[in-house]
């Protein structure tokens, strides 16, 4: 069983994840120890945080689907731009899609100020609001629960604003 990861005093008047002992863990990145920032920290038996890469950004919502897989699969949206993608390509996209039928850079998903809106990026398939087919590099609104088409990948919004 892995050690417990130790808590210095002043971890806890900083930001943090609860412990079962009900103290405080810092989960930032240390910079003067940028190896141990990467190597997963133990919270609890049943929880492990990794830090993660970057500055922190806002959550708006959120795509999923069930094609191709029973279990379902889901991907963050943030605030600002999401770029849905083909997977395993040499672009890092927010929205990986393993599809053949989805682009490189299919589409953007734009999320700012609780409003979303999906563009599409001259995609060869085509993305689709509703079942309907969108222009190219035109913006077009979405709202919670939109079904959204990438080429034959179909996913469903939620926007977390428009859920009170």
């Amino acid at each position: 069983m892995p050690q417990q990861a130790n808590m210095e005093p002043a971890a806890a008047h900083r930001p943090g994840v609860a412990t079962e002992r009900g103290g405080f863990q810092d989960v930032r990145p240390n910079p003067a120890n940028e190896a141990a920032a990467n190597r997963p920290q133990k919270q609890s038996d049943d929880q492990v945080v990794v830090a993660a890469e970057g500055p922190r950004r806002v959550l708006a919502g959120f795509v999923y689907t069930f094609q191709e897989d029973s279990y379902g699969r889901h991907w963050v949206l943030h605030e600002g731009d999401n770029l849905v993608g083909r997977a395993d390509t040499a672009v890092k996209c927010d929205v990986p899609i393993a599809h053949g039928t989805t682009s490189t850079r299919h589409a953007t998903i734009r999320c700012a100020d609780g409003q979303l809106g999906v563009q599409d990026l001259r995609s060869t398939n085509g993305t689709f609001v509703k079942g309907r087919r969108i222009e190219p590099n035109m913006s077009t609104p979405l709202q919670d629960g939109d079904t959204l088409r990438f080429g034959a990948y179909t996913v469903h919004v939620v926007a977390a604003a428009q859920r009170g």
